[in-house]
């Protein structure tokens, strides 16, 4: 991880008399870490939901190509009875968050979840002639409440949000078709590597490529239509396992290719995760693993 983290300052302490506040939060510059090990956190720990919706506007400068979000949420209820309220992040490059309908949070008590989402994914900068770009929390919900001239409103949830940080996940890869997040767990040779070529047009050629694997092994390529980030076998599962190439043999040099024409019909901007997992003695755990490799299908195809 890079040693410094950008971090929005936190405002909540400006945030609970007003349901709509203008927060500038200047990003700090983004470290060097190795292709997806830096990090841009959006922190309103703090945050009290005020009224029964608004938005919090924030101020960002930074540039970075996100590849992967989180959202932790813990909110503290003092509502006894039944409420509802969702909040959600918006940058450029998409929006996501947490809804108690959706958690099943109600009643009095302390409720927390974490997001993994993909939803912010792109490359987040200035629109060209800018010097910044606006982020958004966005908020809505609220308590039953019966009128004085009968029927029923909403008045505001009493309670706050202990925790509301979106972590972005970033990389020092530029955009394009294919992006290197890094990961790989090593094994016999080393390091695993998962290349590729082809624009990824439709029907254009493409061609994955594993090297420095074992020697006579087999790879088992991972591909999933979105990430998970988990924890497997001492290393790290990025791809959720969607799908299972199943095996591919390596020859004698640790090498392996898969060559495909890339269908028809996929969208523009669809994504593609695409990770190599080998049995081998020599890994953690007994196996090791390519980096993961994110596939992009480009607009201008």
């Amino acid at each position: 991880m890079s040693s410094s983290v950008p971090r929005v300052p936190s405002v909540s302490s400006r945030l609970a008399s007003r349901p709509s506040l203008f927060a500038l939060g200047l990003l700090l510059a983004l470290g060097s870490g190795a292709r997806a090990e830096s990090e841009l956190v959006f922190d309103l720990s703090g945050f009290s939901p005020a009224g029964v919706g608004g938005e919090v506007i924030g101020i960002a400068t930074s540039t970075a190509h996100v590849v992967h979000g989180r959202i932790d949420a813990t909110f503290v209820s003092h509502e006894p009875g039944e409420w509802s309220l969702f909040a959600n992040f918006e940058l450029p490059t998409g929006l996501d968050g947490v809804d108690s309908e959706t958690l099943g949070w109600e009643g009095a008590g302390t409720f927390h979840t974490t997001l993994e989402t993909d939803a912010f994914n792109g490359f987040l900068a200035p629109a060209p002639g800018q010097a910044s770009y606006a982020w958004y929390l966005q908020y809505a919900g609220g308590v039953p409440i019966v009128l004085p001239g009968g029927g029923t409103g909403f008045g505001p949830v009493d309670g706050e949000f202990s925790e509301l940080v979106l972590t972005l996940t970033v990389c020092d890869c530029p955009p394009g078709p294919f992006s290197d997040l890094g990961h790989a767990l090593a094994g016999t040779l080393g390091e695993p590597q998962l290349t590729g070529t082809g624009n990824l047009c439709r029907s254009a050629p493409t061609s994955i490529a594993l090297s420095d694997a074992r020697p006579g092994g087999t790879a088992f390529l991972v591909l999933g239509a979105a990430s998970v980030w988990l924890p497997f076998k001492g290393g790290t599962l990025i791809p959720d396992p969607g799908f299972v190439v199943l095996p591919l043999p390596i020859d004698g040099a640790g090498g392996v290719a898969f060559d495909f024409t890339f269908p028809i019909g996929l969208p523009s901007g669809l994504q593609l995760w695409m990770q190599d997992w080998i049995p081998d003695p020599a890994g953690a755990l007994g196996f090791a693993a390519s980096n993961t490799l994110l596939l992009t299908v480009p607009d201008d195809c």
